[in-house]
């Protein structure tokens, strides 16, 4: 009786499985994505080898903030024309967007920068993203989508 009880607590920790993430794990207009960004000082990414461990026990947040995913509808309408188009461009066509930063430099200044992105069951990319450039509006999609 005592072998049965060993190997129910042992057995989790015979399993290995690969990690499947799919469209359901990929955010939705309305979601919250956290990040956190750091230095990754002491990283040695070639060692990639087959049971290769990472340990990124020694990585310290510098910063970190969230972003919250919105419809593509709410963005502005002139941003809307490749990723809110199924008939002229279904390849660009998002399912949400998420608000970019904007910056000024000399007498360039871009704002309301939005990045759109499509999931589906065949992936999730980014397919461009709208911008207000010197105050005209203007979107780019990415081609080929990424």
């Amino acid at each position: 009786m005592r072998h049965a009880y060993a190997l129910v607590f042992l057995a989790p920790l015979m399993a290995d499985a690969q990690i499947t993430i799919g469209p359901a794990d990929m955010p939705s207009a309305g979601d919250t994505v956290r990040y956190r960004t750091t230095a990754a000082t002491g990283l040695d990414p070639v060692s990639t080898e087959g049971g290769f461990i990472w340990d990124f026990g020694m990585l310290i947040p510098d910063a970190e903030g969230a972003d919250t995913c919105v419809t593509v509808a709410s963005t502005p309408p002139l941003y809307q024309f490749f990723f809110n188009n199924g008939i002229l461009y279904p390849q660009n066509q998002a399912n949400y967007a998420v608000r970019g930063q904007g910056f000024s430099f000399q007498v360039l200044t871009v704002s309301d920068v939005f990045d759109y992105f499509k999931k589906d069951a065949t992936g999730f990319r980014n397919v461009g993203f709208g911008a207000n450039v010197n105050g005209l509006p203007t979107s780019v999609r990415r081609t080929p989508v990424d």
